[in-house]
């Protein structure tokens, strides 16, 4: 029986930082910002003022308005005050996980290469409560009911919060810093600034400045062009007018950003043609996740985005410097972000929309396409040992998903993908985000390849195994039944599709109490992969060791013994100690023993377990608490107290995060 009781815990005090400046933040400082030094030195001076109130800040405003250069800026100007600067975006959920990521591994935690996500995230706040010294930035927060799980309690550093949301009360901000466009004289200075002329041509800044509505990124936009071009400003002045007009014709951008913007990025896009790969690179990367696009999704899936960006890339694998030219005309007018110590950008997602905008309904979906598909052809199976590429690509697969469902784009790589995705976030027990892709993906499937092929019947195992996994049985009963049939009509009885299916049913028919008919069809599943696979196949362990489950449970401990360890042998053998699948049987081998008074031998194989399962799946995950609750039990039986309550507590705890 597992604990419910949680132990009292007492937070250790606050530790200084070692000496030695920490610095994760992504952007350099910009030589020309300009306009925000009475705002800055507002979040200064709450900041130093003390009290509760001081320890958490926000800049907020429309997007484009200079939210994140003043917090660079004021991250590098008062850098000395600090002994860690800390950065994350906050955009999403997911931008948050990537983030607290980055800050793991820079603060060389020991949870740093964790599979589970929330474990790292955790060691991140614990770090944060215990020390001080330290400034954590949240970029781009517009939803800030997603910082909760990743909020510092009781800390003693400074938070401070950029967002499009005026109202920050959920976080205990009474007041952000309200950002407004430049006023007159901050835009004409950075204009002349920028772009290097001279005191004479003010009035055109002034004017300049005027049709861009002063918005900082508008600015910047403009700056861009006329550097780029050696244009000056009033020869950009009349061209910006004459084509104000047609600009203004188009579909508004969502969320109220003025014309301007739209019209310099038009602007910079028709120059962007000259370089006709980097303008399809920009129309790909409008479909994708803004932020921390990998550069090897473009290399992976050049071959998909048409003929300029495939014979760009043709050569990137060995010649990585390929990808930088691709993406020279893009940085070169602001409309992408470079991360070169990670092999990132990022797109404002401004420029995503307005690109969108300016394609026919019929473009728009031919690019929805080739975007799914590039992501489809870098998007490998979701294996154990292919999880961290799965997660870069994971926002940008997620992305792709919704826009192929915007366009009904319902080929065989979105059913492929669809699938993937939802196989991997399955695997790390995220499971309603899985259900809803795997539903989708068996749709797909259904519609494009017909109701019984051999991939909707993989489709419909896939999404079974999820609802078993839940519990559900009564609806994964008759996907499971469905394509078995599939397969066993068009591949015969003995195919190893088959037996995979035939594995499931059985594990569904275990739970149900009908062991009887569960055993014959397990069985039934070995024989079929000995024969097709060989008698060292991991899929031949999977079996056996389900098999040996149930034995168990019916009291042939002896068999079930066999099969355990003969499971465990080709499981170590062929994907090696760490694997998740190690971990299971081990802790079905352990928890066998322990019931037959062997807890000696049983105890190094409930802790070898636990341990694997705690670095590939993070100690929240369902299978990592069942295990730890099988070692409470056996430091029960054997009188250890005091370590059985602790495993109890994390037990507890784990449970209701889960909830």
């Amino acid at each position: 029986m597992r604990l419910k009781h949680l132990s009292a815990f007492r937070p250790p005090r606050p530790r200084r930082l070692a000496a030695g400046p920490l610095w994760n933040v992504p952007h350099p400082r910009n030589p020309w910002f300009r306009g925000r030094d009475a705002e800055i030195q507002t979040l200064h001076a709450a900041f130093r003022s003390g009290g509760r109130t001081a320890l958490t800040q926000a800049i907020s405003g429309l997007g484009g308005v200079g939210k994140t250069q003043t917090a660079v800026e004021f991250a590098h100007r008062y850098q000395h005050e600090y002994r860690a600067v800390l950065w994350t975006g906050a955009e999403s959920d997911q931008d948050l996980r990537s983030g607290f990521a980055q800050i793991a591994r820079l603060l060389r935690l020991p949870e740093k290469d964790a599979r589970d996500q929330d474990e790292i995230t955790a060691a991140v706040r614990r770090w944060l409560e215990t020390h001080e010294g330290w400034l954590l930035i949240f970029d781009n927060a517009d939803n800030p009911v997603v910082l909760r799980p990743y909020w510092p309690h009781n800390a003693k550093g400074h938070v401070l919060v950029t967002s499009r949301a005026r109202r920050l009360d959920e976080l205990g901000i009474g007041s952000p810093v309200s950002l407004d466009v430049l006023d007159e004289a901050a835009a004409v200075r950075f204009l002349l600034d920028r772009t290097g002329s001279s005191e004479f041509a003010a009035g055109t800044a002034r004017e300049v400045a005027q049709e861009l509505g002063r918005l900082p990124l508008a600015l910047e936009q403009a700056a861009a062009y006329m550097v780029a071009f050696q244009s000056p400003l009033d020869e950009y002045l009349t061209s910006y007018r004459k084509r104000r007009g047609e600009m203004l014709t188009r579909p508004p951008v969502v969320g109220d950003y003025p014309h301007s913007v739209m019209s310099t990025w038009r602007m910079n896009f028709e120059q962007l043609e000259r370089s006709p790969a980097s303008a399809d690179l920009l129309r790909f990367s409008a479909f994708l996740s803004p932020d921390d696009i990998p550069l090897e999704l473009l290399v992976k899936g050049a071959a998909e985005l048409g003929e300029p960006i495939r014979r760009a890339l043709l050569n990137a694998a060995e010649d990585p410097a390929a990808v930088d030219e691709l993406l020279e005309p893009l940085t070169r007018y602001s409309l992408i972000r470079r991360n070169p110590g990670n092999r990132m950008y990022s797109v404002h997602r401004l420029v995503q929309e307005v690109t969108r905008l300016g394609m026919d309904p019929g473009v728009r979906r031919e690019w929805a396409e080739r975007a799914l598909n590039a992501v489809n052809a870098a998007f490998v199976e979701a294996a154990f040992g292919h999880w961290a590429e799965c997660e870069r690509l994971l926002p940008h697969a997620l992305a792709i998903a919704s826009f192929a469902d915007r366009e009904r784009i319902e080929t065989a790589n979105t059913g492929r993908l669809l699938h993937a995705t939802g196989r991997y976030l399955s695997y790390h027990a995220r499971y309603s985000e899985a259900e809803s892709l795997l539903r989708r993906a068996l749709e797909v499937r259904e519609c494009n390849l017909g109701p019984d092929h051999r991939d909707t019947a993989q489709s419909q195992n896939e999404l079974a195994v999820l609802l078993m996994l839940q519990g559900r049985f009564d609806e994964a009963e008759p996907l499971v039944r469905r394509a078995l049939h599939i397969l066993q009509t068009g591949l015969g009885p003995d195919h190893p599709e088959v037996a995979q299916v035939v594995n499931n049913l059985a594990a569904l028919l275990d739970t149900r109490g009908q062991a009887v008919d569960a055993e014959h069809l397990y069985r039934r599943a070995l024989g079929i992969r000995e024969r097709a696979l060989g008698s060292e196949h991991p899929d031949l362990a999977q079996t056996a060791n389900n098999l040996g489950a149930l034995l168990r449970r019916r009291g042939n401990r002896v068999e079930a013994e066999a099969l355990f360890r003969r499971a465990l042998g080709i499981w170590e053998g062929t994907l090696g100690p760490d694997h998740p699948n190690v971990a299971h049987v081990l802790n079905n081998l352990g928890a066998l023993l322990f019931e037959q008074d062997r807890r000696a031998e049983a105890e190094p194989l409930l802790r070898n377990a636990l341990a694997v399962y705690e670095r590939a799946l993070g100690p929240h995950h369902p299978d990592t608490i069942n295990t730890r609750a099988n070692l409470t039990r056996l430091l029960r039986a054997v009188g250890r107290d005091a370590e059985a309550h602790e495993l109890a507590r994390r037990t507890a705890e784990a449970e209701a995060r889960a909830q």
